[in-house]
């Protein structure tokens, strides 16, 4: 497909991507990010978290023009997976027709449509599709830069990275390297440089300066923003996070790789690529992976920006070999049709190994099931009288989602990591770490406690029947002088 009838393709794309991702959408916010960005359609504040820094603002610009059609944060968001999804494959498409020939396009499109990472993220964190969105449009348009020679063509570049880092900042420290190697390529004319200049300043300043503004100036949004990257930073770099990087950078190669074992086979030949291919991808990735694998790295979708450039290499070799059959078209077809099902049985099922960034379906069962049960036992619960959430989940069901949906109720937060357990009411906290042994608690009302999948009650009252387990989450009538534990906390309500 070729100019007027590409969009032929585009429409393909996005109608992909919308029923694949929109078909899984959750009833809840799922992920405490999610939550973040809900605060921010009502008040944009990166220091109170709303949402995180270093607030993505563009992101954020993007849900508020969705959420003036789609009223629900919930829809907003997943709409928002769904264009941050569809750029990726769309410009990946485009990339690997160019780079790699027409079925090389077909092939990335559908490596990254069924890509594990990036089909999780497009239903449950889509601002972290937009490190693939990003990524692919720079690195396309950076392409047509270097095979033209062109200074103009890598203004437009600068242009787009600068729109990028709107969207997610990091890509700056990412992509600036290729953007730098592709210019010390081309030809550069006095316009060009004028215009790279005027293209990266007002891409940047739109939203760098309205984000300064909100934090008070250049030196609060500074420290915000380096007080936020140090805590989440580990202290020193561990042979883990290289491992991590490396797991979640590449580890979108294995439903392709497997096709290099047919080099074994007399009669397949893998074709070399053109020789600016390699060293393109290769520096398109290896920021990225540096960075992670040595500051920082804690979730698989935070390497999405690798994801286009590894899907492209997969392409390569799914579509370059020269095989003894007949039609080419058909052994392409086919080592595709595997590959993309092995990436779609990595996102349906865990892979050895690699649990923690395949086997997403489950996940976004255990945000369904919570919003039909879980939601809805608290919810009975409230309406009969006072309650007070426990909120023991890290990960799945936190305090911040505790807190955005029951706004005016206590919740203790077991996990606040600043000391002891923490009360909250809502979302305000109430009160500093508690650091006391025995957890106070109302002599009236229902305790509920929200703990991660699959825990177990480790009280002798369980047994005694005062803790009931009700659609996943656990009920404790509260009555005077109580005591009881859970997860290793003590709590006690007061005598009569």
């Amino acid at each position: 497909m070729r100019g007027k009838t590409a969009w032929i393709g585009d429409l393909c794309i996005l109608t992909l991507v919308a029923t694949s991702r929109l078909a899984l959408e959750p009833p809840i916010l799922p992920t405490y990010d999610s939550v973040n960005f809900a605060l921010a359609l009502e008040h944009f504040d990166p220091a109170a978290h709303q949402p995180q820094p270093p607030g993505y603002p563009l992101f954020v610009l993007l849900l508020r023009w969705i959420n003036l059609t789609l009223v629900h944060p919930v829809d907003a968001l997943a709409m928002a997976g769904v264009i941050g999804s569809a750029i990726a494959v769309a410009a990946c498409w485009r990339l690997g027709r160019a780079m790699f020939g027409e079925w090389a396009g077909v092939a990335v499109a559908v490596l990254l449509l069924v890509h594990p990472t990036l089909w999780y993220a497009g239903v449950a964190n889509p601002v972290r599709t937009f490190l693939a969105a990003g990524s692919a449009v720079t690195a396309l348009l950076l392409w047509r830069a270097l095979r033209n020679r062109s200074g103009l063509d890598a203004a437009v570049a600068a242009g787009a990275l600068a729109v990028a880092a709107g969207f997610r900042p990091e890509l700056l420290l990412y992509l600036s390297p290729l953007w730098i190697y592709v210019a010390s390529k081309v030809a550069w004319t006095p316009t060009a440089v004028r215009r790279t200049l005027a293209l990266f300043a007002v891409g940047l300043l739109a939203w760098l300066g309205p984000l300064a503004v909100t934090a008070g100036g250049p030196v609060p949004l500074w420290r915000l923003n380096a007080g936020y990257l140090a805590e989440r930073s580990g202290d020193a770099f561990t042979l883990r996070q290289l491992g991590l990087a490396a797991a979640w950078t590449f580890g979108g190669a294995l439903c392709w790789v497997w096709a290099l074992g047919l080099r074994a086979l007399p009669s397949f030949r893998l074709r070399k690529p053109s020789p600016e291919a390699l060293p393109f991808l290769a520096v398109w990735t290896a920021p990225g992976f540096l960075f992670q694998a040595l500051a920082h790295i804690h979730h698989p979708d935070q390497a999405l920006q690798a994801a286009p450039p590894v899907c492209l290499a997969g392409a390569y070799v799914l579509t370059h070999w020269r095989t003894p059959f007949a039609s080419r078209d058909w052994a392409v077809a086919g080592l595709l049709l595997a590959s993309g099902w092995i990436s779609f049985l990595g996102f349906r099922h865990p892979w050895p190994g690699l649990e923690r960034s395949t086997g997403y379906f489950d996940q976004i069962e255990l945000y369904r099931r919570f919003a039909a049960d879980g939601l809805t036992a608290i919810e009975e619960a409230a309406e009969k009288g006072r309650i007070v959430l426990l909120a023991a989940d890290p990960y799945l069901i936190t305090r911040r989602h505790l807190g955005y949906y029951f706004p005016e109720t206590p919740i203790v937060d077991l996990l606040d990591g600043s000391g002891g357990p923490v009360l909250y009411q809502g979302l305000r906290r109430a009160a500093p770490p508690g650091g006391t042994a025995v957890i106070p608690l109302p002599a009236d009302g229902t305790a509920i406690a929200v703990p991660p999948p699959g825990t177990h009650w480790d009280d002798d009252a369980a047994g005694q029947g005062r803790i009931a387990r009700d659609r996943g989450v656990f009920k404790i009538p509260l009555e005077p002088n109580l005591k009881f534990t859970f997860l290793g906390r003590c709590f006690r309500t007061p005598a009569q």
